[in-house]
């Protein structure tokens, strides 16, 4: 039976104490050894200290090409839906997009865009994703590059 301090959400579980901040949730499991003479306790942080979700406004595509927010680029890849007969018809977002921000938790890397339709689009680019039905497959975004703004033509050149 656990009791909760009110002010500090301490734990008091199995004689032990175990502390935890207002922000993180504490998951406790208690195993026995293999012999069976005395119990352990481990402790897994999980909740806001663990898994952090990073925000940033740029991201690092190659050595050459910076995406920060506004601009637009192509991406290629996606998920697949795989019908019964073997074909696998696209799930993905249609480009070009607008780069908003890239996030990361853990393994699990991600960029928000704004897609050609204006719609808000999450694109998966690397880590493990779950899938809401087998049929699914699910493929990493590959971000294929930056796209160039047009360039300026001068009235008079245009003209001659």
């Amino acid at each position: 039976m656990a009791r909760q301090h009110p002010e500090w959400r301490t734990e008091v579980t199995w004689g032990g104490v175990v502390a935890a901040e207002p922000d993180t949730i504490l998951r406790q499991r208690r195993s026995r050894s293999r012999s069976g003479d005395s119990d352990k306790i481990t402790t897994t942080r999980t909740g806001a200290q663990a898994m952090k979700t990073e925000r940033l406004e740029t991201y690092r595509v190659s050595e050459r090409v910076l995406l920060s927010r506004g601009d637009v680029f192509r991406a290629r890849g996606g998920p697949l839906w795989k019908c019964d007969n073997g074909t696998k018809v696209p799930l993905a977002a249609k480009g070009p997009f607008v780069f908003q921000a890239y996030c990361r938790r853990g393994q699990c890397e991600w960029v928000e865009a704004i897609d050609k339709a204006g719609a808000h689009t999450v694109l998966h680019i690397a880590g493990r994703r779950r899938r809401a039905s087998p049929q699914i497959v699910t493929r990493p975004y590959v971000i294929v590059g930056k796209k160039r703004p047009p360039k300026k033509v001068d009235a008079k050149k245009a003209k001659a």
